[in-house]
């Protein structure tokens, strides 16, 4: 995790103390005395120049102590939308990349190099493993498959008109058809293996091979805003990465990056 990535998460996790009515008056003066360093110019000074670089590394690893010493544990979880998988195979758990695809997950493994992850996880279909395992692989991890993150089952046939089908399911989180799942219901499976992974990984950085629907139903459930609307716009952004932060098992921050421009 580079400086800027670093420093924004200790600012959240700082913010959120100060407001916290339970925190000491002497935590909240080092808190705030945190918040105007890490907004002010000195703070993107390169670490190359090393006295100022090992202040920095002093205040913001104190901070860091100090919110554990308080029982204060930030998560971050990647979630991974898989890359361009193969529409010519209909079979939605065995649908592999495209080549285009195997390509571009390239661009996830470059973009994770860095975030220090501790677990690679995935649902278990093949396009969402196939995008994190260049990366796992990279670094020695394996990939623990989660069953509940699997996407959306939208019926046992393939359907054509897919955009209506969208727009008619996120109008309508009950709606869906005769064999396959509403949006309340991928919402709530996915949400509950999400509890879980806070949970068992807790202060951990993850890595989650996901899918279109299944994960802007995730974002959906901490921000209502995120309708159809959004959707649309990344429906063919693939691959596709957005990094929450949790404080505890409150969702304190969402990050949504395009690879394509990152």
């Amino acid at each position: 995790m580079n400086l800027e990535e670093r420093t924004r998460n200790r600012y959240l996790c700082d913010i959120f103390i100060l407001k916290d009515k339970g925190t000491p008056i002497v935590s909240k003066y080092f808190d705030r005395c945190t918040v105007v360093y890490v907004l002010s110019l000195i703070n993107f000074i390169p670490n190359f120049i090393y006295v100022l670089g090992y202040l920095d590394y002093v205040i913001l690893r104190g901070t860091e102590n100090l919110n554990l010493w308080r029982g204060i544990v930030m998560t971050t979880i990647y979630f991974v939308r898989h890359a361009e998988p193969n529409y010519n195979n209909h079979d939605d758990m065995l649908r592999e990349l495209s080549s285009k695809g195997l390509k571009d997950r390239k661009l996830v493994t470059d973009f994770l190099t860095d975030k220090q992850i501790d677990v690679v996880l995935s649902s278990p279909y093949k396009r969402a493993v196939e995008t994190v395992r260049d990366f796992a692989e990279k670094t020695g991890k394996d990939i623990l498959v989660v069953e509940d993150f699997k996407e959306r089952r939208v019926d046992s046939e393939w359907i054509e008109d897919f955009e209506s089908f969208c727009k008619k399911q996120w109008e309508d989180f009950d709606y869906k058809l005769s064999d396959g799942e509403c949006l309340k219901e991928v919402q709530s499976r996915n949400i509950l293996a999400l509890d879980k992974v806070l949970t068992s990984y807790k202060g951990k950085n993850i890595v989650v091979g996901s899918h279109g629907t299944a994960l802007s139903t995730i974002i959906n459930y901490y921000d209502k805003s995120f309708g159809y609307f959004e959707f649309d716009k990344i429906r063919f952004l693939m691959p596709w990465i957005v990094e929450f932060t949790f404080k505890d098992k409150e969702c304190v921050n969402i990050q949504k990056y395009n690879l394509f421009e990152h």
